[in-house]
């Protein structure tokens, strides 16, 4: 039997635990590579010069992961009061159909609002940084290289880059969003859809479980089928470009498997402890 259901809101609460949790131990594991990457490369001195970067990565990735998961499921749970929510059918466990409209146009608009905001901070930032670093090379007798950053960020900062920018941030996750939901759709009828156990509750349903291996599956083609197409688009451009696209395609599909599997993995194992997502359904 097929489940038609509409996210309403998000749990803030649990959606910026379990998401800073999964963020820190992604950036552990990456601090981990680096270290025995610098240990091989460089060797234990270089290691132990740069050893300061690890509390850098790991509590920036924390700092960065809880304005991330707040700040876009706050502007969805403003968002969907005006706008249609995300919605999918559910068949037997597993989502067989997520509407595709809906989903990149919320998207859309959280990945533009949030770039605006971005962009307004690093308005007040950027040139009190740029201030300092110019006078410097002013100093130094670097007036060219000081021309050079000074005509780049007044171009950056421009009102018709600005625009181009932010109605290109709108398009492009758009765009993207409804092929990656378009091709899960047409892909569930061969795979079937990512598994996934809920619990509902007196006003928030939990997800109590994803299958790391259906997920990471089906994401995995997603992004084999988008890296052929814009490895096609590639080799239009610049046909000596075939080694490149070769590259971008495995990747695509290895990244999207491993990466996903990884993330669906975490969140099962440590949202025993933090305690599961909690959605509102209808």
């Amino acid at each position: 039997m097929v489940n038609k259901k509409e996210i309403k809101s998000l749990d803030l609460s649990s959606l910026t635990t379990i998401g800073m949790g999964i963020y820190t131990v992604l950036s552990i594991i990456a601090v981990l590579i680096l270290v025995v990457y610098i240990l091989i490369v460089g060797g234990a001195n270089v290691l132990v010069a740069n050893i300061s970067l690890v509390p850098f990565i790991i509590f920036g990735t924390i700092l960065y992961s809880i304005i991330f998961f707040f700040g876009r499921g706050f502007l969805y749970n403003v968002l969907t009061k005006k706008l249609s929510c995300i919605g999918f059918e559910i068949e037997d466990g597993r989502i067989v159909k997520i509407d595709t409209v809906s989903t990149a146009l919320v998207f859309a608009i959280i990945a533009t609002i949030a770039f605006i905001f971005v962009y307004v901070m690093s308005v007040v930032i950027v040139p009190f940084m740029a201030s300092a670093i110019l006078q410097m090379l002013m100093l130094t007798g670097q007036i060219g290289l000081a021309m050079l950053m000074y005509n780049l960020i007044a171009l950056l900062f421009s009102p018709a880059v600005t625009l181009i920018l932010i109605v290109s941030t709108f398009l492009l996750t758009f765009v993207d969003v409804l092929i990656g939901v378009s091709i899960y759709n047409i892909l569930t009828s061969y795979l079937g859809g990512i598994k996934v156990e809920l619990k509902s509750g007196r006003e928030y349903t939990s997800v109590e479980s994803v299958d790391a291996k259906s997920a990471a599956i089906i994401m995995s083609v997603i992004a084999l089928v988008v890296g052929v197409v814009m490895s096609l688009l590639l080799l239009v451009i610049n046909q000596k470009l075939a080694i490149s696209a070769l590259y971008n395609i495995v990747s695509s599909f290895i990244g999207g498997f491993i990466g996903t599997f990884i993330i669906v993995f975490v969140y099962n194992k440590i949202s025993n402890s933090l305690g599961k997502l909690k959605l509102e359904l209808e």
